[in-house]
């Protein structure tokens, strides 16, 4: 599980080790079907925060790329940008 052993501090791998046990008596109560219950829902728990971060990313994403297209258009006609102008392009 975790190498305690690794490049670690006599002080840091106590209060690792203390950590661990403090931390994880939660889920020692938890045998057989209720613990895989407790693991898919915390897998599925996880799954959700991630998709919604990466759901964030993808319109961030697609916000720089408008505004990438929005730069070009503006260079290729060489001239300042008005908003009148943009709607004939469209």
């Amino acid at each position: 599980m975790f190498n305690l052993q690794a490049k670690k501090s006599s002080g840091e791998r106590v209060q690792l080790e203390a950590s661990l046990r403090a931390n994880h008596k939660t889920y020692d109560q938890f045998v057989g079907d209720q613990r895989e219950q407790k693991v898919e829902s915390l897998r599925k728990g996880l799954v959700a925060q991630q998709s919604f971060f990466k759901k964030v990313t993808q319109n961030i994403e697609a916000a720089v790329h408008a505004s990438y297209v929005v730069a070009h258009e503006i260079a290729e006609r060489g001239k300042p940008f008005m908003v009148s102008t943009s709607k004939t392009a469209c």
